[in-house]
């Protein structure tokens, strides 16, 4: 038997033991806790909040697209707008300079504080690069990530230590490949670079850190708005841009781009690039008026190591210009160059210029004025209400139905006036409007640029003197679908942009609309043996004496026409009476 002193000790022992194993065990444990804190505090994440592009200015229409004579609210006039005649069209042409405030200043390091400049959000779906260094080193890169706007990345980084980041993109769905800190000029030629950078070394924290990032240009930009509206259509995407100096073979570019380095931003190895923007890469014009589709922007992108001044006469060449007239068919023109002189611009790598280019549709001489091509029509479907048809070629009983545009019903041999958006009370500013109310024509886009004729005018047509030819286009032994029309001689020069009897002064006979509002002196539905008038009533401006009239008379017998011979302008002055209007040039 033990004595109780062994016992004490074998118990004294165990204590001791279990304290032993207790410490060590805690120990182990207190030294697992410190290694994972250890492991915690040497990751952080790197926020990168994409805020948007510095005072991107975008491509709003300037103010001179929207009201003639001012700019674009922030922007200052480098050449005020003057006219360019060519051969299809005329062209009202300015340049602006886009002002802003510190633009080209870099970014904003780490931290979600501070006034950044104004920004325009990225779109989503844009692609950036994401590179980060260790501070002062320009190779191995920490990070070398791309990611896209609208989600902002959480990249890992070692903790205790100071880096320089920089990102960059072309504003679209692809994102730049660096080689050794370089993006080639190949990627970038023509495009709208985005650039920011750490403005000083950023040394992370465990945990997130938040990195704002602000994209500044790292080009000059140049907006090309290339606007419709005065040629009644919208632009369809087989058109193309240039931007340069010089005309046809003489034409050269003036876009520029070069090697690209991330460290500094500057550009090296600067060459003239060729830069033609087809129609599906124009943009519709913010801010623009008219239809959508009448004004589109093309945007172009260059550098300058030394910011070298684009000479003066800068040239927007049109290889193509397609339009999609109201009746569905595409009118083309080609080989246009639109020349802006003594307009020098100086490329400072932030700055950002507008070209605006707004289109007159060139029209016929005869006589002693220039004639619109076409008749004068009230498009109630369109913004721009006030332009001219697309075409001569509309047969009387096509306007039954003639582009939702005159909508009449049929009453026997007259048909009743329901909308007559071709038909005109005298000088009044909507067809079935008040007498005198101002003259239609000075309506058409761009404003103040077409007139209605005076009387003089019309006389200098000769066509009392039998100067005009006759037109008449009828089938069958029921007139359907007949044209008749005064036609004067094929101009020198013939323009085969436009339908052929656009080419050549061509004056529709369509009747009037008399004061009832039935529609006379049209022969929709003639039947054989019957004799008829048809008559064209134009108005004149001239007071006294508002009015010429064309007319035809003509008799159907088992299918033939037997027409008169002459022509005959009586003065028309019934103010309440809706006559056809052609405008003249002012």
């Amino acid at each position: 038997m033990k004595s109780i002193s062994e016992n004490f000790t074998k118990i004294i022992k165990g204590i001791a033991l279990g304290s032993v194993v207790f410490i060590s065990v805690n120990s182990c444990s207190s030294r697992d806790d410190k290694s994972e804190e250890l492991n915690n505090s040497v990751k952080a994440k790197l926020n990168f909040n994409i805020v948007g592009i510095e005072n991107a200015g975008g491509v709003s229409a300037s103010a001179s697209v929207n009201k003639q004579g001012s700019v674009l609210a922030g922007s200052s006039v480098i050449a005020k707008e003057s006219t360019v005649s060519l051969k299809d069209f005329d062209v009202l042409t300015s340049i602006e300079k886009v002002e802003t405030n510190g633009l080209g200043k870099v970014a904003s390091s780490a931290g979600m504080s501070g006034a950044l400049a104004a920004t325009q959000p990225m779109n989503a779906g844009v692609k950036y690069l994401i590179q980060v260094y260790v501070a002062g080193t320009v190779t191995n890169p920490v990070v070398d990530q791309v990611a896209t706007a609208g989600t902002d990345p959480l990249i890992t980084v070692p903790t205790g230590q100071s880096y320089d980041w920089y990102v960059f993109s072309t504003n679209d769905a692809t994102a730049p490949v660096i080689n050794n800190g370089v993006i080639s000029s190949s990627t970038i030629a023509n495009k709208d670079v985005l650039y920011a950078k750490s403005a000083a070394p950023v040394t992370v924290q465990s945990g997130q850190n938040d990195l704002a990032v602000s994209f500044r240009r790292n080009t000059v930009r140049v907006d090309v708005n290339v606007d419709a509206r005065g040629l009644f259509g919208k632009i369809d995407n087989t058109t193309t841009v240039e931007l340069g100096t010089g005309t046809g073979g003489s034409f050269a570019s003036v876009v520029k781009s070069g090697d690209l380095n991330i460290f500094t931003g500057a550009y090296t190895n600067v060459q003239t690039v060729p830069a033609l923007i087809p129609g599906n890469s124009m943009v519709n014009t913010a801010g623009a008026q008219g239809d959508v589709g009448a004004t589109k922007t093309a945007s172009f992108y260059t550098v300058d190591a030394s910011n070298n001044a684009i000479p003066a006469n800068l040239s927007v060449r049109l290889g193509t210009l397609g339009v999609n007239m109201d009746n569905n068919t595409l009118r083309t023109f080609s080989g246009a160059s639109v020349v802006y002189t003594n307009a020098a611009i100086t490329p400072v790598i932030g700055s950002q210029y507008l070209l605006n280019a707004r289109m007159i549709e060139s029209g016929i001489a005869q006589g002693t004025a220039v004639w619109a091509r076409t008749n004068l029509q009230y498009a109630e479907y369109a913004v721009d209400k006030y332009r001219f048809l697309p075409t001569n070629d509309i047969a009387i009983n096509a306007l039954l139905n003639i582009l939702d545009l005159v909508q009449l019903g049929l009453a026997g041999n007259t048909i009743t006036n329901k909308i007559t958006n071709l038909y005109w009370n005298f000088n009044a500013s909507t067809p079935a409007g008040t007498i005198g109310s101002g003259d239609p024509c000075a309506l058409v886009y761009p404003t103040g640029k077409w007139r209605t004729p005076t009387q003089a005018e019309f006389s200098s047509l000769g066509v009392n003197s039998g100067a005009a030819g006759r037109y008449v286009d009828i089938g069958g032994l029921v007139i359907a679908n007949a044209l008749f029309a005064g036609q004067w001689p094929i101009p020198a020069t013939v323009d085969t942009a436009f339908p052929v009897h656009s080419q050549r002064l061509f004056m529709p006979m369509y009747g009037y609309r008399s004061s009832s509002g039935s529609i006379m002196d049209t022969p929709s539905s003639l039947l054989p043996g019957v004799t008829a008038s048809v008559t064209s009533n134009y108005w004149s401006s001239s007071t006294g004496g508002n009015g010429v009239k064309f007319y035809r008379s003509l008799t159907t017998l088992l299918a033939t026409v037997a027409l008169d011979t002459g022509y005959s302008t009586p003065n028309e002055f019934v103010a309440g009476k809706g006559m056809s209007v052609r405008c003249v040039r002012s």
